[in-house]
């Protein structure tokens, strides 16, 4: 097999290496019925081909995203030295979602930043936004004593310019740590493969409940990087420095040389643009077929050939899927058994401590009311739960058995809560750093801790009182 891609600036490109793997790939493609094809370079790419009959092939094609959208009439293409016909069809959202960028822009709002330093800033990130390629939304925030969303993931960047202009320098504190522990939450509910943050402070930390270690732990296990944009090097950025260093990002300075400081930030590709492509009118491509493919992208150009291996399905291949069948079956079965007898074990093993907890009149009621928490497993974390205070069910418990539990009106929530005046997604509870922490989910008429609005994240003590509408929870955990 032998690639070679074209564009302009850039010479002819071969790679003797990868064409000399070509037996090997032609064997996987007979066993497949099809071929995967690699790179023909890291700017545009055939994924996938499969040929679906002598006079029809489907590809699968990548290219950087610029906003330019490619067309049937930006295609050209021949299939073993014949001239083929391109058409696009519909996309596949769930494969997209793959090749999308994420990026949170986080800016400083406080009064420490000054009014000079915060136009200079707000002129900065829309620059930055404008220059983001077509496959990448993103998400603005703002942060002063509380931490605000100003817009949710878009690629509008009209509504970006329109956020960043309302930004205004007031409040006393820099919840800067927190507002890094916001953005990291939020890139981790999306599914793309790259996201990143961009965060434009004075570098000082005034009033968050975090710490920069606990911000590079988080920022390490989400595999996240975090950039900045500051004033010069001076002790109160050495903790943003750190914090870029350790997390992946870079930091650059404003009153330096912009252009040359831009590059030390590492902000994630701008994504790539996803096609399937079908080729048709021609004949001949049955066992082998030489695809030669020519994409026009605004000004851009691309050149990529590729062999596309197949072969007829054997005879014999039916009874072998057949075996094959039969041992995943027989081998799963095993697991099961295997699965099973641990968890009986284990349930023997700790039989007397979990006779301990039942002996609880509290712990007791709230193993009956909540029956999947059996005694198999204990978690790591201490044992919490929340209760109604008032209401037809007052005193029902629900258990947090996992990493965190999701409060709001969506049935997919850990409680639902039904009431006009609570959001879908309304406030979560997680398990961070060894205590329990409350979250408002930028909901549209807050939660409350205590009696008072949530304005950051705050760690939650045993008998706190949490407000969602008309409802009011307890919270217990009297290891806490």
């Amino acid at each position: 097999m032998r690639r070679r891609y074209t564009k302009p600036g850039r010479w002819l490109v071969s790679f003797p290496r990868i064409s000399s793997l070509a037996p090997v790939f032609a064997a996987l493609c007979c066993v497949a019925g099809m071929s995967v094809l690699c790179l023909a370079d890291e700017d545009a790419s055939i994924k996938n081909a499969k040929i679906v009959s002598d006079r029809e092939i489907v590809i699968e094609l990548t290219l950087p995203s610029t906003g330019e959208t490619v067309g049937a009439a930006d295609l050209s293409a021949y299939v073993n030295g014949q001239p083929a016909e391109a058409a696009i069809l519909p996309a596949d959202e769930k494969k997209e979602d793959r090749f999308l960028t994420y990026l949170v822009v986080s800016v400083d709002s406080s009064r420490s930043i000054g009014t000079s330093f915060l136009k200079k800033i707000k002129s900065e990130a829309k620059q930055i936004v404008r220059e983001r390629g077509g496959r990448e939304v993103v998400a603005l925030y703002r942060f002063n004593d509380d931490i605000v969303l100003l817009s949710q993931f878009t690629g509008i960047k009209a509504a970006l310019d329109s956020g960043i202009d309302s930004i205004a320098a007031h409040g006393s504190k820099t919840l800067l740590f927190n507002s890094i522990f916001d953005s990291i939450d939020r890139l981790q509910k999306e599914k793309g493969a790259r996201k990143g943050i961009i965060v434009f402070t004075d570098g000082k930390d005034e009033g968050s409940n975090m710490s920069a270690d606990d911000i590079i732990s988080l920022a390490r296990d989400a595999k996240i990087a975090v950039n900045f944009v500051t004033v010069k090097k001076s002790r109160s950025t050495e903790s943003i420095a750190r914090i870029a260093k350790a997390s992946g990002g870079g930091v650059a300075y404003i009153d330096e040389e912009w252009d040359e400081q831009k590059y030390k930030m590492k902000l994630p590709d701008a994504g790539e643009d996803f096609y399937r492509i079908r080729l048709t009118g021609f004949k001949g491509a049955d066992a082998q077929a030489s695809i030669d493919l020519r994409v026009k992208q605004g000004t851009r150009r691309y050149r990529i050939v590729e062999t596309v291996n197949t072969c007829p399905e054997p005879t014999a291949k039916k009874n072998t899927d057949d075996i094959l069948r039969i041992i995943f079956i027989a081998a799963a079965a095993l697991i099961c058994v295997f699965l099973c007898g641990l968890c009986l074990y284990l349930n023997r093993r700790n039989k007397k401590s979990s006779a301990e907890i039942v002996s609880s009149p509290q712990i007791r009621q709230q193993l009956i009311e909540q029956p999947e928490e059996t005694e198999a497993e204990k978690p790591a974390r201490p044992l919490a739960w929340i209760a109604e205070k008032d209401g037809i069910e007052k005193g029902k418990k629900f258990v947090i058995s996992g990493d965190e539990l999701l409060l709001g009106q969506s049935e997919e929530n850990g409680i639902v809560v039904r009431d006009v005046s609570v959001s879908p997604q309304h406030a979560r509870i997680r398990f961070v750093k060894n205590r329990y922490m409350l979250f408002d989910l930028a909901s549209e008429h807050g939660t409350f801790l205590n009696g008072r609005k949530l304005l950051r994240p705050k760690y939650l003590s045993d008998w706190d009182e949490i407000t969602l509408g008309g409802f009011v929870f307890v919270f217990r955990c009297p290891d806490v």
